[in-house]
């Protein structure tokens, strides 16, 4: 299983294997920025510009963490309204219609 990044078009680019993103998400903890950690913590941003500016600066080094992190970056950049992280087991719209959010 893996996961990947997607906006409100849809898919945009993979994102990591469960271990490549588990190692990300330990490398981010460790990261202080507000932007990174609100996007690890509700999977997705409305704001994915401002994520993007904020990983510009940021380098891991290790290099499959690195790997995972530009492609945030990217993913980030070319992200329309929203961005998103799934594994691609959850439904987002069928979660919005079961918690009356939609």
């Amino acid at each position: 299983m893996s996961y990947y990044f997607a906006d409100s078009n849809g898919y945009i680019a993979d994102a990591a294997s469960m271990g490549g993103w588990r190692a990300f998400v330990q490398w981010a903890n460790g990261q202080e920025s507000e932007e990174l950690h609100g996007f690890l913590e509700d999977g997705k941003t409305e704001e994915p510009a401002d994520l993007a500016s904020a990983l510009e600066s940021m380098h891991a080094d290790d290099p499959d963490v690195e790997d995972v992190l530009r492609g945030l970056a990217d993913a980030a950049d070319s992200a329309e309204d929203v961005l998103i992280v799934s594994d691609g087991t959850t439904d987002l719209d069928e979660d919005e219609e079961e918690s009356g959010t939609q």
